[in-house]
């Protein structure tokens, strides 16, 4: 090697040199291999990416395709709802004439026609710029700068839409959900405040007494409606209905008066104010037979009633209703028919609330607050309406069992005052149906004289004459009655006819 080495030093840094270039070229092709696999890398990661955009797009289309068509269906109702309502408002205010109704009315929220049109159009603008972005992400072609560029476009004006329909309608919601959880916490309030007069309505509703579990009236009810421990069991009552040729099933039902809470309780109230309307269209006869009632049956406040000058009124009545056996409950029983005293006090305490209350709930919604109607909720007007009217009836339900008279309304002052017996004869107009009230009659009729009305005879006879002026061709009148009026008798021009009606049982 020490004789070969000066000749070969020159091979041999050739060599080292060769090595090097190799190892240079080593690198540069390991370089090169590992970008194109991190190229190759990136290639199946952006096919992944891609595919997932795409089941992702298709996903959102659908779900946004599908809650569209919620939204329209939800639209095309509410729509429906908001005309119908506007034209039921238009309508009431209208009808009324009132400047109550227009204040109440007047501030409810509404929607007009044109909001929920551009509403459902801005939603379905919206759903269209998400299509231009499904249709870019979907159509095959691979993401270019171009492309790239234009689904983003797309994308930002869909979310430009989205924030604009959400920035405008999410404000209007919010103003809506405050006011409807004011409304709320306002109407809770109001019901809380009438539920504590309602209760104290609920717990006081009779003054029957029972000691010892034991009805002291058992045994005039057995009487009158049946023993019900004995099957099959019938009273006077279900003796003189069939006797009167009248169903078992012909007696009115008991009024349904609800007084569980503010809602029911107003509803009730309103509903018997409304018969009452068409009832007084229609007073007939029966305000004779409802007057013997009240004259000769005894009920709560008889023997507590009291005079202009303060005394208490004594009846006059030969029958003596005061000393009936049961006593301060007869005229009850003919409205209501329970078999219990506590029953029939219960019902008229309860239809007599209801009476007062409406009174009340009117007076209220004809001066309702400002604060109510800023509210814009006629339901929360009504509550309000049904708490103050809830106070003043327990008030007025207080004096009316002890005796005493209360005004019709606090607008007519004392013009028009009522007592607990006007009442009776009011719901007796109301309620009666002729077989069974003068059933219900005839059986404490039997109760308090112990006599048989089937073994009773009573005879009535009537006769009414009437005469009119023949204006016109007074020979052919003459002539017609004659031959088809039988029972008219010509006094010069004037016919005269004259009836009578016998009646018996």
């Amino acid at each position: 090697m020490a004789r070969a080495g000066p000749a070969a030093a020159e091979s041999i840094r050739q060599l080292i040199q060769a090595k090097q270039e190799l190892m240079n070229q080593l690198q540069q092709a390991s370089g090169i291999v590992s970008q194109y696999e991190q190229l190759l890398q990136d290639l199946l990661r952006y096919a992944e990416s891609l595919g997932i955009l795409k089941l992702k797009s298709e996903s959102d289309f659908a779900d946004l395709a599908q809650k569209k068509d919620v939204f329209q269906e939800a639209m095309k109702a509410g729509k429906k709802a908001n005309d119908e309502l506007n034209a039921e408002i238009g309508r009431v205010k209208s009808d009324s004439g009132s400047l109550a109704a227009d204040q109440v009315f007047g501030q409810i929220k509404l929607f007009s026609r044109e909001d929920l049109d551009r509403y459902e159009a801005d939603v379905g603008t919206a759903v269209s710029l998400y299509s231009s972005v499904h249709a870019q992400i979907g159509d095959g072609v691979l993401f270019t700068q171009q492309k790239y560029n234009n689904t983003q476009t797309a994308l930002d004006s869909f979310l430009q839409k989205v924030q604009e329909i959400y920035s405008r309608e999410n404000a209007a919601q919010t103003e809506r959900s405050n006011r409807t959880s004011a409304n709320k916490t306002a109407k809770k309030e109001q019901r809380a405040k009438a539920q504590t007069y309602l209760d104290q309505i609920k717990r006081g509703l009779g003054d029957c007494s029972i000691i010892d579990s034991v009805d002291p009236y058992r045994e005039q009810y057995a009487a009158l409606q049946g023993d019900p421990a004995q099957p099959g069991s019938k009273g006077y009552f279900q003796a003189y209905l069939e006797l009167n040729q009248a169903l078992a099933d012909s007696a009115p039902p008991v009024p349904q008066v609800d007084l569980k809470d503010a809602d029911k309780a107003g509803l009730s109230a309103m509903k018997l104010v409304a018969s009452l309307g068409d009832l007084l269209t229609d007073v007939r006869d029966e305000f004779y037979v409802d007057e013997f009632a009240v004259s000769k049956f005894n009920y709560r406040t008889l023997g507590l009633e009291k005079d202009a000058s303060g005394a208490v009124k004594v009846s006059k009545e030969l029958s003596r209703p005061e000393q009936h056996p049961l006593s301060g409950q007869e005229v009850e029983y003919l409205l209501y028919g329970s078999s219990t005293c506590a029953g029939n006090q219960s019902f008229a305490y309860a239809e007599m609330f209801a009476f007062r209350l409406a009174v009340g709930m009117t007076e209220a919604m004809l001066k309702p607050r400002n604060e109510m109607l800023a509210a814009g909720s006629p339901p929360l007007v009504v509550l309000v309406a049904v708490a103050e009217g809830a106070v003043q009836a327990q008030k007025d339900m207080s004096k009316l069992i002890q005796g005493e008279t209360v005004p019709l309304s606090k607008e007519l002052g004392s013009a028009l005052m009522l007592g607990y017996k006007d009442y009776l004869r009011l719901f007796l107009l109301l309620h009666s149906r002729e077989a069974t009230l003068l059933s219900r009659m005839q059986a404490p009729l039997q109760l308090n004289t112990g006599m048989d009305l089937n073994r009773t005879t009573t005879y009535v006879s009537g006769s009414a004459s009437t005469s009119f002026r023949l204006w016109f061709m007074p020979r052919v009148m003459h002539w017609i009655g004659k031959s088809g009026f039988s029972g008219c008798e010509t006094e010069g021009s004037r016919r005269r006819m004259t009836r009578t009606a016998d009646f018996t049982y």
